[in-house]
């Protein structure tokens, strides 16, 4: 075929026989392939780009990995234990203030013991109430773990019981005792208080829910 009959053949045709023709280059002949690419260009028509038979192949992102789903798991773990120990610390400091100071070692242990556990409690329902987390309910379980192993290392002693050294120190005597009520009774104390108010507010929740469901 001549080229003015290439040229006339493709001027005949419509847009889609002509997008059709150039989808199957492998007919065409190079005097062909030209003039065809020509005649689309007139008709400011853009031909389908060829098939790849190559697969590009995308790294998934790391969030949706188990190894990503596992990081962020540790990562809440710990933003709420840091909320359960650390954060009830630093809204009771200010609450002692307004209270004022017990003049008494039995007041200040009773104080410590009753503003750790309401407000750690607080906190937990609190922040769970908006951001729901499986994770705070289980920040005991290291706290936890930390003081038992404690416990065990202490021992009996027949002097002083690991109930009173542990709960209630009297650390007028040595000051000594009451580090380990500082260190290992209150943040298991608060890990504990922490986790039952988010428990309590997830089983609200669930509760406010399945009563929606129900009424619709």
């Amino acid at each position: 075929m001549q080229p003015d009959s290439f040229a006339q053949f493709y001027a005949s045709k419509t847009d889609e026989e002509l997008l059709a023709l150039d989808a199957d280059q492998d007919s065409l002949t190079d005097e062909a392939r030209l003039i065809l690419a020509d005649e689309l260009l007139r008709r400011n028509i853009t031909p389908f780009p060829p098939p790849s038979d190559v697969v590009e192949y995308q790294t998934p992102a790391l969030t949706g990995t188990s190894l990503g789903k596992a990081l962020r798991t540790v990562g809440t773990y710990i933003a709420h234990l840091i909320a359960a120990i650390i954060g009830t610390g630093m809204v009771a400091s200010p609450i002692w203030g307004v209270f004022g100071r017990p003049r008494s070692l039995a007041g200040i242990e009773a104080k410590t013991w009753v503003t750790s556990l309401t407000i750690a409690a607080l906190l937990g329902f609190l922040i769970c109430k908006f951001r729901p987390s499986k994770s705070a309910v289980w920040v005991w379980v290291i706290p936890g773990t930390i003081f038992v192993l404690r416990v065990l290392l202490y021992g009996f002693r027949p002097t002083v019981s690991p109930a009173k050294h542990f709960l209630a120190p009297n650390c007028m005597d040595n000051t000594r005792d009451c580090q380990d009520f500082l260190v290992f009774t209150i943040p298991a104390a608060r890990a504990f208080a922490y986790s039952a108010g988010a428990w309590a507010s997830t089983r609200l929740q669930n509760d406010v829910t399945k009563t929606d469901i129900t009424v619709t």
